[in-house]
């Protein structure tokens, strides 16, 4: 048996395709609430983490989760996304440090 809780997902984060995504993602950005949609997400994954087999309150996992979403809250209250003039040249790859 697993010890990790599977990740239910009102928002189909791993199902949609790119098209999706996307969408979704500019909706988001659209709205003004892409940071705190973020901080909900993390929150969820941070108590997913937080009901594993062995996890200490407090933990550092645990602790990264909260100060990322109130990093993202802090973010939402001061700063809006703005599309660049020009894409990044940054590859995913060169970007992501964990592979899915």
């Amino acid at each position: 048996m697993s010890r990790y809780a599977p990740i239910r997902s009102p928002y189909w984060l791993l199902r949609d395709g790119d098209e999706e995504r996307l969408a979704r993602l500019h909706f988001h950005i659209e709205q003004g609430d892409y940071f705190p949609f973020l901080a909900t997400v993390i929150a969820m994954l941070g108590d997913t983490v937080a009901r594993c087999e062995g996890a200490e309150a407090g933990s550092m996992q645990v602790n990264f989760v909260e100060e990322m979403r109130k990093d993202l809250l802090y973010l939402h209250e001061r700063y809006d996304i703005t599309p660049r003039k020009k894409q990044l040249a940054y590859t995913k790859e060169k970007m992501v440090r964990f592979d899915p």
